[in-house]
This record gives structure tokens, sequence and C-alpha cells, in this order.
């Protein structure tokens, strides 16, 4: 679940500003890996339209697309996800760990889960 302060921060603006502006480049690679587009298609205003925390048009998946997008549109080095997938389908999850792949040869990625993937280089159980 995200912090308060957190999912105010991310959803103050609008679905377009938030997690693409930083990036063009990978604007339609993301976009089309967690169906941003459609989630904005389906809002009043579009890609236009203000996100909120209270926001009833965004369900929790899609507020999740739009956090994990931000997240792979950022350039930090480190990304730390705790519980990444919860609230993903099977797609979203699928698209989520093709771009861990992607870009784990470049950021230190940690993934705080009960899920038990290949894909780890090094797991550490508490």
């Amino acid at each position: 679940m995200l912090s308060e302060s957190l999912t105010d921060n991310l959803f103050c603006k609008s679905v377009f500003e938030n997690p693409l502006k930083e990036r063009d480049y990978e604007i339609e690679f993301i976009l089309d890996n967690f169906n941003i587009a459609n989630i904005a298609n389906s809002k009043k205003d579009g890609f236009d339209g203000e996100l909120d925390s209270l926001n009833d048009e965004v369900s929790g998946g899609e507020r999740q697309k739009i956090a994990l997008a931000r997240t792979f549109l950022s350039s930090a080095d480190v990304w730390l996800f705790d519980e990444p997938t919860s609230a993903l389908d099977k797609e979203s999850k699928k698209s989520f760990y093709y771009l861990i792949e992607k870009y784990k040869n470049t950021k230190l990625i940690i993934i705080i889960s009960h899920e038990n993937l290949d894909l780890y280089d090094e797991i550490v159980e508490f």
C-alpha cells in the first residue's frame, strides 16, 4: 500500500504529467506495457484529468500501474519495490517483470515480495 504522502504526490497531477513527463522516448513503451492510455482514455478528461488519492475513477491496480510507470521512467539509480504486483492483473505482472529484466543491468533493483521467481539474482530471506 502506498503511503499517504506518496499517494498525495503521485496522484495530484494529471495522468499524462505524472509518470510520463521526464523521458519522452519511453512514453510509448510504458503506455503499452501498463495500458496507461486505456486508463487515461477511460477518464472524463483523458490524459489531462487530475488524479488525487481519493479519486474513485482509478482502481488500485490502475494506481499501481501509474506508480510503476513513474518509477520505470525515473532516473534513480536504485529502485525499491514493496509487493509491486499485488494489485496487478496477469498481463501487467508479465510487463512488470519484463521491464525489471530490461533494466536490471543498469539499476540496483530491490524487490520485497512473497513471490519466488527465477528473475532475481539474489534472494535474501528474513
